[in-house]
């Protein structure tokens, strides 16, 4: 739960759905990157397609690079390449709000209508670095809509190139 400006209950259900949209959203994106995990451990045991992924990528950002790779380094996956860079382009849109949500501290300020999120990003320059995003609740049914798209898509389209590909 968020911290709150104040009890009042306009405040708390701002919370409320903050953690309703946080949730959802975390949910769906974790649903991706399974099936990212999932499309690549396939393609790794396979005996029918030359992909070999030695080693579990890690963080998420590495899952999806390597999952871009795969497309474009294996013959037999280029014809899906063009593709999955569109569900891979989707995906990336939304790694910046995943990464607040998952690791941001939120609070819920009331009188202004919105959540603020912080959390630590370390640069080169300032190890300290906090990196600010602001959440509005009247965006969380849109974003939640467009990263259910964005899973439905992704996994539609891992489905249906494993079919293609004569894996059931």
């Amino acid at each position: 739960m968020p911290t709150v400006s104040d009890e009042s209950p306009y405040t708390l259900r701002i919370a409320n759905e903050f953690n309703l949209f946080r949730g959802g959203f975390v949910a769906s994106f974790g649903q991706m990157e399974y099936t990212i995990l999932d499309f690549l451990q396939i393609l790794h045991e396979s005996e029918n397609i030359s992909v070999n992924v030695e080693k579990l990528p890690y963080p998420v950002e590495k899952r999806i690079k390597k999952f871009k790779q795969v497309f474009s380094l294996f013959l037999e996956l280029r014809p899906f390449e063009k593709d999955a860079l569109v569900v891979i382009e989707s995906i990336d849109k939304c790694i910046a709000t995943r990464n607040f949500l998952v690791h941001g501290f939120a609070h819920v300020d009331g009188e202004n209508k919105v959540v603020i999120v912080k959390k630590y990003r370390p640069t080169p320059q300032n190890s300290w670095n906090i990196d600010t995003r602001n959440f509005y609740p009247e965006h969380f049914p849109e974003d939640s809509q467009g990263i259910e798209r964005i899973r439905k898509n992704m996994i539609e389209f891992c489905k249906t190139t494993l079919c293609e590909l004569d894996f059931k």
